[in-house]
């Protein structure tokens, strides 16, 4: 069985975030990148149209470490292991 050839992906380098980073999610409808600051309340968005970063409102919870993100309906759901009974929701 012969398979055709399959153009390889291509990388580009992109700006470095603000900070180190934890809780990443992405909004599908704008495909804008956010973000939690690791160890801390910051929170910050990404455009990759635009290739920067932008910092927004503080997270309402610290991040800790280990944290896990998701988007639904204009909020970003963050959960981190060393708070396992409390859930920050960010709204856009």
């Amino acid at each position: 069985m012969t398979r055709s050839a399959e153009a390889a992906p291509t990388f580009s380098q992109r700006t470095s975030s603000i900070s180190s980073l934890t809780a990443v999610a992405v909004d599908p409808n704008t495909n804008l990148v956010y973000a939690q600051k690791n160890q801390g309340k910051a929170f910050y968005q990404y455009n990759p149209e635009t290739n920067l970063w932008k910092p927004l409102a503080s997270a309402p919870i610290n991040s800790e470490n280990n944290g896990g993100a998701a988007y639904a309906n204009g909020n970003i759901y963050t959960v981190y292991t060393s708070n396992d009974d409390l859930m920050g929701v960010y709204n856009i």
